[in-house]
């Protein structure tokens, strides 16, 4: 576990989902995102990232917010070992569908930690 307060670590993943969230203004498909190589490297980049923040977020605020690490960091672990099988059907469904609840759950966290 990192000296670093976790905290930061939550404004991380802020940062990170407002970065992929430029990066992926202008893409609005699935095909858009497939063939824009660059902008899909810097969106795996930015997961990985909010991945690991997740991974240091301390143990007993996972416990009371089960579902805020938990599958992100899970994603985060696919992206860094199995490159090769990141299935760019779910990361676009974690760009469409996921981001705003993971910002949400996380702007919630923060406010309810102070």
């Amino acid at each position: 576990m990192s000296k670093r307060e976790y905290k930061l670590f939550l404004k991380d993943i802020l940062e990170n989902i407002e970065l992929i969230k430029e990066f992926t203004s202008n893409i609005n498909s699935l095909e858009d995102l497939e063939n824009s190589k660059l902008i899909l490297f810097a969106v795996l980049k930015a997961l990985e990232n909010i991945g690991e923040a997740a991974k240091n977020i301390p143990s007993e605020i996972k416990e009371k917010y089960p579902y805020f690490c938990k599958e992100i960091s899970g994603l985060r672990d696919i992206i860094v070992h199995h490159y090769w099988g990141v299935d760019i059907e779910i990361i676009w469904d974690v760009i469409e569908n996921e981001l705003d609840e993971l910002e949400n759950l996380t702007k919630k966290v923060l406010e309810n930690e102070q």
